[in-house]
């Protein structure tokens, strides 16, 4: 049985679950002489496109939002279809949600009573990385330079005597090591 606009609560929202079903409610608030809270028409302001699938109006403030938002502040949330039902869509849509519950009914069991087949298809769908070798990392004792300097030695007056440069015992001057096979 079909609601009226009039029925609707101070504290209820109408919610539409598609922009044809939104379109829809305006033009019967539209034809119940409802407009938005600044006067405009429901028709010329159209609103329907907004929040996809999550739409609400509040129709006695003429206001509308987000379900999430209604539902954070405990509005009652009434689906639009009990004002705008249509006796041979009603039943399709319906089963439509009920054939929704059903396959997911479904999945979810399959899932609790096979845990290996469900693993074995995560695992074909997703294989597990394998690496051969990860190619190279700077050697940390010259970091990339492929030479170190040996030592410095101070004289008896203070000047430096020698500063040789010799190539890197760790990665034997080649800048670079590499790292471990993974498997």
């Amino acid at each position: 049985m079909k609601r009226t606009i009039e029925s609707i609560k101070e504290n209820e929202v109408v919610w539409c679950k598609s922009p044809e079903e939104a379109k829809k409610f305006e033009r019967l608030l539209h034809e119940s002489d409802k407009a938005w809270c600044d006067g405009d028409s429901y028709i010329e302001s159209s609103r329907s496109t907004e929040y996809y699938g999550h739409l609400c109006y509040w129709v006695n403030a003429g206001g509308y939002s987000a379900k999430e938002y209604y539902e954070s502040e405990s509005y009652i949330i009434t689906p639009a279809i009990e004002f705008i039902e249509d006796q041979q869509t009603a039943p399709v849509e319906q089963k439509e949600e009920e054939e929704e519950e059903d396959i997911y009914d479904a999945v979810l069991s399959f899932r609790e009573n096979h845990p290996e087949e469900v693993k074995k298809l995560f695992d074909s769908l997703n294989p597990p990385v394998q690496v051969k070798s990860v190619p190279y990392q700077l050697c940390p004792m010259c970091h990339g330079e492929k030479q170190i300097v040996s030592s410095l030695r101070r004289s008896q007056d203070g000047q430096v005597q020698s500063s040789i440069t010799i190539k890197c015992h760790i990665c034997k001057g080649e800048g670079i090591i590499p790292q471990f096979v993974i498997e």
